[in-house]
C-alpha cells in the first residue's frame, strides 16, 4: 500500500512513497515456445497463479535470497524437463514443445540467412504481384 504523507503547507503533499506489504504470486511451468531455446524444450509460465502470499516488504527483504547473476537464468534442458513433468505436462507435450522449438528456429536461421536486398526484392515483387491483382 502506497502512503503520501501530508506536508506542512496546506494543500501541499510530500513527495514521498511508501510501501508496507508486498504480494507474491507463483505461476505453474508451461512449456514455451521461443526458439533460442537450444536444446530440449522451452519452458514458460502460466496466467494464472497457483498461491499468492502477503508480506510486509521488511519481511520479504529480510528473508529473500540473493539476487542471480546472468548465468544463473540458465535453466538446463534436462531441468526444464523435470520442471515441466512436476507441473504435470505430459512427456509428449514436452517432446512436441522441443520439436517446434527446433522447427522454429530453423525456419528463423533460414529467414537470417537470406541477404537483405534478396529480402527487399522479394517484397517488392508480393506488393507488384498485388497491386496487379487488384
Amino acid at each position: 500500500m502506497a502512503i503520501l504523507e501530508q506536508d506542512s503547507r496546506p494543500g501541499q503533499m510530500k513527495r514521498t512513497v511508501s510501501f508496507s506489504n508486498i504480494e507474491v504470486s507463483l505461476f505453474p511451468h508451461i512449456t514455451g515456445d521461443h526458439p533460442d531455446c537450444r536444446s530440449g524444450p522451452p519452458i514458460s509460465i502460466g496466467w494464472k497463479p497457483f498461491e499468492r502470499t502477503t508480506e510486509s516488504l521488511d519481511e520479504y527483504e529480510k528473508n529473500r535470497l540473493p539476487r542471480r547473476t546472468m548465468d544463473e537464468f540458465y535453466v538446463s534442458d534436462s531441468v526444464r524437463c523435470k520442471l515441466l513433468l512436476k507441473s504435470g505436462i505430459p512427456l509428449y507435450q514436452i517432446m512436441d514443445a522441443g520439436k517446434l522449438s527446433r522447427e522454429l528456429a530453423r525456419k528463423r536461421r533460414a529467414t537470417n540467412s537470406i541477404s537483405f536486398a534478396k529480402r527487399v526484392k522479394m517484397t517488392l515483387n508480393r506488393t507488384r504481384a498485388t497491386l496487379i491483382k487488384t
